[in-house]
């Protein structure tokens, strides 16, 4: 009966059994443990860290196009800029209506001379058109942007941003903005 084995010797292998069977609870005991407490812990301080923000956005809807003359309604969430590609000479832009819910941009006149067929900016807004919650035409202005008959300009009407590379701003109008 070689199979058998004595008492002490069961006894022994059971304990040994017991002693790893004790080691590997503990092993995932502590596993799961950290799991559950180190999320809490990594993210306690980072809170405070997190920042929320909205994607700046800029609406534009073409209102009428004549010869030498465009308007478009503007609503925004973020500031903006109006860049103008193949065209040379001055473009005055004029605000000349602003909704309920929406405040003025920037200046509400200016003038600045594009530069040709590179882009060049033409208008750079100080702030969003969008103050409160409402239909979007009532966040939006109107603005007319005014150049020479004979040009075809492409204008782009896009949201600020701060660390994007822009186009250059167009040199100050000699001439009054108004005229």
């Amino acid at each position: 009966m070689n199979n058998e084995t004595s008492a002490p010797e069961k006894i022994d292998d059971l304990q040994d059994t017991a002693a790893e069977v004790g080691r590997k609870a503990s092993i995932s005991i502590f596993a799961l443990l950290g799991m559950l407490l180190f999320p809490a812990a990594a993210s306690a301080g980072s809170s405070d860290r997190v920042k929320f923000s909205v994607k700046p956005k800029v609406a534009v809807k073409l209102v009428s196009k004549k010869p030498g003359q465009r308007t478009y309604r503007i609503a925004s969430n973020a500031p903006f800029r109006i860049t103008a590609s193949g065209v040379i000479g001055p473009i005055r832009s004029r605000i000349t209506k602003i909704g309920e819910a929406a405040q003025k941009p920037g200046k509400l006149v200016a003038c600045r001379r594009a530069a040709g067929t590179l882009p060049t900016t033409i208008y750079r807004a100080a702030r969003k058109t969008a103050v409160e919650p409402a239909q979007r035409k009532a966040q939006s202005v109107l603005i007319t942007l005014r150049y020479s008959k004979y040009s075809k300009p492409v204008f782009k009407i896009v949201p600020r941003r701060k660390k994007a590379a822009t186009p250059p701003v167009g040199q100050a109008c000699e001439t009054n903005p108004q005229g």
